[in-house]
């Protein structure tokens, strides 16, 4: 894959997609592709944004595969592929010698509120080889939690699923991720780690339901930030006491303030389209509530919910021109998480769907194409 890597790191889109399809008519599986883009994806940057936007997208694209069928995964792949390869990629360090004795976490938020990029990087590594990638990442995720509000939940949810790709695929170098935290941490000044209270109750099912309910209420991409930092916070969930998980808990829903749930109401009359060609019809209309009125028979029965995402993926797909906020990929995968998770709670589901397809719409018709895909 090297040639694909390196066409990446040049910020040769046309050179990259044009390797990829070769790769794709030679028969290569275009998920083991994704999967060899580690090292180049988790180090792609989103001028002028510094948080982690495209290494959180490369990660939550594997969410996205299984809904599709096997000859179907090119599509989103290359849309990847495009999308890392119009950008800048960070630099690793120069030096990779790791510090060998043992040490603290706060040598980490040292070197942090510094701002010394590459020291904090080569910390956390080596910090994650003496402690291990989950304590690692337990204590970023803990860190980030005091800074919610200052970087509209990214310090959490993009740190939460770049973490997650550095604990789920341990044969990678962790280096590229940890290096995209750090410079995200030292641009947005996030290296204090809050206290966390002991002895905070846990959230009730029925208090859960309703901050989530919150979360997915509201339009624009403030409120689908709330909705991703809850998803993000639901993956990492296995890291987290119960006191951690309660501060992280309280944490996110100071970061919604005081805006109020909202139940939207759909005409469900159209029933389920009688064919993927007339979803095609309603979805490229571009607007989120006719697509939403087949949701209540989609939602029911996992198949329909897998079918339900596979065309709403396609549709996203199928209406790129080369030019795609990384929210209109990050954004679907968290819909379809509320999708999945809250399924037998309509009025949360229905929410969350509709909230990102509102975005996802709204900024589609307002911004121009990119002009043609490579």
């Amino acid at each position: 894959m090297r040639e694909l890597l390196d066409r990446i790191e040049a910020t040769d889109p046309e050179g990259a997609c044009k390797c990829f399809r070769e790769k794709i008519r030679r028969g290569e599986d275009p998920l083991s592709i994704h999967l060899s883009l580690f090292p180049a994806a988790l180090r792609v940057l989103n001028p002028p944004f510094f948080n982690g936007h495209m290494p959180k997208m490369y990660s939550l694209c594997r969410d996205l595969i299984p809904y599709l069928e096997k000859e179907e995964v090119a599509a989103l792949v290359l849309l990847e592929i495009n999308e890392y390869a119009k950008r800048l990629l960070l630099k690793l360090p120069s030096i990779l010698s790791l510090p060998a004795v043992p040490f603290s976490f706060t040598h980490v938020e040292s070197a942090l509120s510094r701002r010394d990029r590459e020291e904090a990087t080569l910390l956390m590594a080596a910090f994650a080889s003496q402690k291990g990638r989950q304590e690692l990442a337990r204590r970023i995720l803990l860190l980030g939690s005091g800074y919610l509000d200052k970087s509209l939940g990214h310090s959490v949810s993009c740190s939460a699923f770049i973490l997650r790709e550095i604990l789920d695929r341990p044969d990678q170098d962790p280096l590229p991720g940890l290096l995209t935290i750090s410079d995200f941490f030292c641009n947005a000044e996030i290296h204090t780690t809050p206290d966390v209270n002991d002895g905070a109750e846990a959230t009730s099912r029925e208090v859960e339901l309703q901050q989530t309910l919150r979360s997915v209420s509201g339009r624009g991409i403030i409120n689908l930030h709330h909705t991703l930092t809850r998803f993000a916070m639901d993956r990492m969930r296995h890291l987290f006491v119960a006191d951690e998980y309660s501060h992280l808990t309280r944490a996110w829903t100071t970061f919604m303030g005081d805006k109020k749930e909202e139940v939207l109401r759909f005409d469900e009359s159209s029933g389920p389209p009688t064919s993927e060609e007339i979803f095609r019809e309603v979805f490229d209309k571009r607007k989120a509530e006719p697509v939403l009125r087949f949701l209540s028979k989609y939602l029911p029965a996992k198949e329909g919910r897998r079918t339900l995402g596979r065309l709403i993926i396609k549709g996203v797909c199928r209406l790129y021109q080369g030019n795609y906020d990384p929210h209109y990929l990050t954004g679907l995968s968290s819909a379809l998480w509320v999708m999945e998770k809250f399924w037998d709670h309509p009025s949360i589901a229905s929410n969350g769907l509709f909230q990102y397809l509102d975005f996802y719409f709204e900024n589609l018709q307002t911004k121009k194409p990119g002009g043609r895909f490579c």
